[in-house]
This record gives structure tokens, C-alpha cells and sequence, in this order.
């Protein structure tokens, strides 16, 4: 649940401030981390990182790619 929590944090504050872009360095490195082994994922990797609130749980979209994080910290990611 602690990733769930940060992430839904950051997103809070993010609309609430209007700025994503000072999370942004963070959240890229949380992807990488994730996807670091698959080169597939490395090459559709957009340079932009939009963090969504998708129903109950937390969505990074990564462009041609989208990683989904719930409330018990599973992480899938979905092409």
C-alpha cells in the first residue's frame, strides 16, 4: 500500500498545485526501475510521463505503454 499511497500523494498535489513537472524526475526513475530489463518497453517509452487517477487505482501512461498500480502495491503494466 505504500506505493499506492505516494503515488495518489503526488497526484493530489499535483492538481492541487497544477504542476506535475516537479514529480516528473521521480516518476522516471520509478519507471525505469520497473522496466529496466525490457528493451521493448525502454524503446516506447514516451519523454513524457502523464500520472492518472484511474478508478481506484494509480495509472503512470508512458505513452506506448501504461503501468497500473492498486491498492495492495500490485504493479501491472499493460502495452
Amino acid at each position: 500500500m505504500r506505493l499506492y499511497n505516494n503515488l495518489k500523494r503526488i497526484y493530489e498535489k499535483s492538481k492541487t498545485e497544477g504542476i506535475l513537472d516537479v514529480y516528473r524526475p521521480m516518476l522516471e526513475k520509478f519507471v525505469t526501475l520497473l522496466i529496466y530489463e525490457d528493451t521493448y518497453l525502454l524503446q516506447k517509452q514516451a519523454p513524457y510521463l502523464v500520472l492518472k487517477k484511474s478508478g481506484e487505482d494509480m495509472f503512470i501512461d508512458c505513452g506506448g505503454f501504461g503501468i497500473i498500480v492498486d491498492k495492495a502495491d500490485k504493479i501491472s503494466i499493460h502495452t
